[in-house]
């Protein structure tokens, strides 16, 4: 190792460029003056530094020279260089006598040189070393044992044999002196792992004896090294197998599988496969073996193979479950208790998935190998059927091709699928399955969450679940054509109306709406989607009272609710009459309210339990001493007195009809089955409005007859303007009769017009016309102040209307009303045209199709009163008492006095 010593460089080296120190000057130099320099004193550095460095100090004097220059500090600059590494210059400006170096760790195994230099000036264009040292290496040399080769064989011999391994020594770097690591070895023997031996030097081969095999079995030879360690962490560096020691046997081995990692829920068909080679053993035989399928819970049967096989067929079921199952394949030898070995392991989706309390497939009806089964995917259509039938069409054929599937195919006319024969598609398939009910169905009618698209399929998605229904369409059972795929579509149901109607859940995505109700058209084929089949709700008895007839009574119902909470108990007529109740899991008996029959024919009535017939009907016989009421005549009437005459339909002697008036007047008559015609003497109102009620028979039949009072002409009390306040050529004027006219806040004198059509809601432009145009924010025009009527020509004759003269102008209602274009008000010799307008706020109109308008009274604080008549037939008008914000906007009508 080379040593390098300080260099003190003291007294004669200057920061003046370090030249040698001298007295001597020549007649023309400058008179000396005085000047500070700054000289390299001591270092803190050793000669010979640690390799991992340190922090280390130089120490400096600052002498004064004399120099033709003023007196001043002379700058200077230092640097570190390590090896062949030069450092920054770090300059310093002012008077300095310490300065701090930080010599980093030196990360590699040779010595590097350490070197500190100086120069003056601040470009500091020549540097002097004042430090030189030496940094050790941080990192040493170790002599590591790797494993390189070895003579075992990929098959050893039954007999075994000597063996070589061997080893070669690697020298890893590392932070002590070099040294030897001692290690160790042991051979393993099928499941006999042999003793560790140590190795404390070093070595570059190592024998290996292995016995003779006298198995009638292969066996694995491994040999495994580690460093020698209380814990040792094992490394394979050979693995071998080792031949049985017996005579030829032919055996089976598995080689392959088609079966996925994951399986598809609805299961499919595949394949294992093998392949069979000779072993030493004592007589050349076939080895028989069997073989085993687990799926979830359920292990199947072994099946013995006794001849040479190249493949298995394995076919693995739909998982009708909400969970993910292992599907697992085993072998093993034919014995008596044998030891079974996985060759293929893999897992199976999940196929059904729970929406409103019940667990639905993820995919509809399909037919594989004369099976029905589920789709393999949600999004596949699967097959039509008509409901409750055992027939399935493909739904891929655009026109019915004349073959469905029960699950065999059979040749079939389109017309002649039957339908509700009671067949359920979903059981054909497991036993598990079933479809869905009227109320399971409802879960999906409430769950529907958007439409969406899957493998390019449209159809309906569900809230929080990843359930997906897919727009199939329907093929006709008239044409045979099949139409609306990725559209609309019908997933059927179980039960059906009193006719046989099948319920159905129908999805239009085409205009958006769904629908879950009863097939009354009947001609369509749709699809099946099925759920667990989860226990149902069963009748189990009923009572009726001792005598049914005509009037209105209670059924008593008591059914099983199975594994339902809630489920409809129905009571359907031939005549359409269906009365319905709830039942529940805590409350299974339930009475069913019966209308009274108010037909002269008989009633047939059925029981249905969760919308499914359960065979019980019973009759409820037509209505007698009946008296109907049919019709009447006048609707309407004036006040003068008139006859009423009612029709009735009654099979009694005799039954009374009577007219109730609201102001407490009664008049009646009498009719028969042969004069069912009644005609009551009504007199003259004398006082307000009245309504007469008509009552048959003691029942009042809801039918009324108004007769008005007598109309005492009303005559405006002011002249109301011809049209709205609008502006003219730069003037106030009023609109035609049926225009719009301006809008304006509360008393402001500025106005502004509003686009069509008002339906749009339009904003306010930005300008406003006081008469002239203005440009004005909204929030800006000014208002409170000023009469805008008051500014029509001759100014000061016309003003607002009060809120009583509001109310006296729509007191006698509309004369003339035509939606969406106007109404009339008259007194006989004005006629004022009411047209929709709204109510604006600047950035949008409220009550577009309204009649709006202000009165000149103020409301409650910061609103003031304001007509609102809407725009339907039988609207009355509104004249507000607290108002509406007078910073809103209405239309202006004027008066003046007569």
């Amino acid at each position: 190792m080379k040593n390098f010593r300080l260099s003190a460089l003291l007294c004669c080296v200057s920061l003046c460029g370090f030249a040698a120190c001298s007295d001597d000057k020549t007649d023309d130099q400058p008179e000396p003056q005085a000047y500070q320099v700054t000289q390299f004193e001591s270092s803190t550095i050793p000669a010979s530094i640690p390799g991992e460095g340190g922090g280390y100090k130089l120490t400096f004097v600052i002498r004064t020279e004399t120099r033709s220059t003023g007196a001043t500090f002379e700058p200077w600059a230092y640097r570190l260089t390590l090896g062949d590494a030069v450092g920054d210059a770090v300059t310093v400006t002012k008077p300095t006598t310490e300065i701090a170096i930080t010599i980093p760790p030196n990360r590699s195994k040779e010595e590097r040189g350490v070197a500190v230099e100086m120069a003056s000036g601040v470009k500091a264009e020549t540097w002097t070393k004042i430090v030189e040292a030496t940094q050790e290496g941080s990192l040493k040399d170790y002599q590591v044992t790797k494993f390189e080769s070895t003579t075992i064989p990929a098959t050893i011999p039954a007999g075994g044999g000597d063996y070589d391994v061997l080893f070669r020594l690697e020298v890893e770097t590392r932070a002590a002196a070099p040294l030897f690591v001692a290690w160790q070895y042991r051979v393993t023997l099928g499941d006999a792992v042999g003793d560790a031996v140590e190795v404390t030097e070093p070595t570059e081969k190592i024998g290996i004896h292995i016995d003779a095999s006298e198995s009638v079995e292969e066996r694995a030879v491994i040999v495994e090294m580690a460093e020698v360690a209380e814990t040792p962490v094992w490394t394979k560096i050979v693995e071998a197998t080792q031949e049985a020691g017996r005579k030829e046997y032919e055996v089976t081995e598995f080689e392959s599988t088609t079966i996925p990692a994951s399986v598809p829920f609805a299961g499919g068909d595949y394949e294992v496969k093998f392949r069979t080679k000779i072993e030493t053993r004592a007589t050349p035989q076939f080895e028989p073996w069997q073989y085993r399928l687990t799926v979830g819970e359920a292990v199947g049967e072994p099946v013995v193979v006794d001849e040479p096989t190249e493949s298995v067929a394995v076919h693995i079921g739909a998982n009708y479950s909400e969970k993910e199952v292992d599907v697992i394949f085993e072998t093993a030898a034919a014995s008596q208790t044998p030891v079974w070995t996985k060759v293929v392991e893999a897992k199976q989706q999940a196929g059904m998935e729970l929406l409103g309390g019940f667990y639905w497939t993820k995919s509809n009806v399909s037919v594989k190998n004369d099976r029905f089964v589920l789709a393999d995917k949600p999004s596949d259509s699967g097959l039509f059927f008509r409901h409750e039938s055992g027939y399935g069409v493909p739904s891929d054929e655009a026109t019915y091709a004349g073959t469905a599937y029960t699950p065999a195919p059979v040749q079939i006319a389109i017309d002649a699928i039957p339908q509700n024969e009671g067949v359920d598609p979903c059981s054909l398939i497991d036993p598990a399955l079933r479809m869905p009910t009227y109320a399971e169905l409802s879960e999906l009618y409430y769950g529907e969450d958007v439409q969406r698209t899957q493998d390019g399929v449209t159809g309906m998605g569900y809230t929080g679940v990843s359930l997906f229904l897919p727009y199939c369409g329907v093929m006709s059972t008239e044409t045979g054509t099949s139409v609306g795929k990725s559209t609309f579509g019908g997933y059927w149901g179980l039960g059906g109306d009193f006719h046989g109607n099948g319920v159905i859940y129908s999805l239009n995505g085409e205009i958006g709406y769904s629908l879950l109700d009863y097939d009354a058209v009947g001609t369509n084929m749709a699809m099946v989607r099925c759920v667990r089949n989860v226990p149902q709700p069963k009748y189990v008895m009923h009572t009726l009272p001792e005598t049914v007839d005509y009037k209105a009574f209670s059924l008593n119902v008591e059914t099983d609710p199975g594994a339902f909470t809630y489920y409809d108990v129905t009571v359907w007529g031939d005549d359409g009459t269906l009365t319905q109740t709830g039942a529940t899991d805590a409350r299974p008996q339930v009475s069913v309210g019966i209308p009274k029959n108010d037909t002269k024919q008989d009633r047939t009535l059925r029981l249905f339990v969760n919308h499914i017939y359960t065979g019980v009907e019973f009759v409820q016989p037509a209505m007698t001493d009946y008296a109907l009421y049919v019709s009447h005549t006048p609707a309407s009437a004036e006040y003068g007195a008139f006859t009423l005459s009612v029709t009735c339909d009654s099979d009694m002697a005799s039954f009374p009809v009577v007219v109730k008036g609201s102001d407490g007047g009664e008049w009646s008559g009498t009719g028969s089955k042969e004069n069912p015609t009644v005609e009551i003497a009504i007199p003259e109102n004398t006082g307000e409005e009245r309504t007469l009620s008509i009552w048959v028979n003691g029942v009042d039949t809801k039918k009324t007859v108004k007769q008005g009072k007598q109309v005492v002409p009303l005559v405006y009390s002011v002249v109301w303007s011809e049209g709205y306040l609008t502006v003219r050529d730069g003037a106030y004027v009023f609109a035609a009769p049926k225009e719009r006219g301006m809008y304006f806040k509360y008393k402001s004198q500025y106005g502004f017009a509003l686009p069509d059509p008002l339906e749009s809601k339009p904003k306010y432009g930005g300008v406003v016309y006081g008469p002239t145009a203005t440009e004005m924010a909204y929030a800006d025009i000014p208002y409170g102040d000023t009469d805008p009527c008051s500014l029509v020509a001759p100014a000061g004759t016309w003003r607002m209307p009060t809120a009583d003269e509001l109310i006296e102008l729509t007191s006698e209602g509309s004369k003339e009303f035509v939606v969406d274009t106007y109404r009339l008000c008259s007194d006989g010799e004005q006629d004022v045209y009411l047209v929709p307008s709204g109510q604006s706020t600047g950035s949008s109109l409220m009550l577009p199709t309204a009649s709006l308008m202000w009165s000149s009274d103020a409301g409650d604080a910061g609103k003031a009163r304001y007509l609102a008549w809407s725009n339907t037939a039988t609207s009355k008008p509104m004249v507000s008492s607290g108002g509406t914000s007078q910073a809103n906007s209405m239309m202006v009508r004027c008066v003046r006095a007569k």
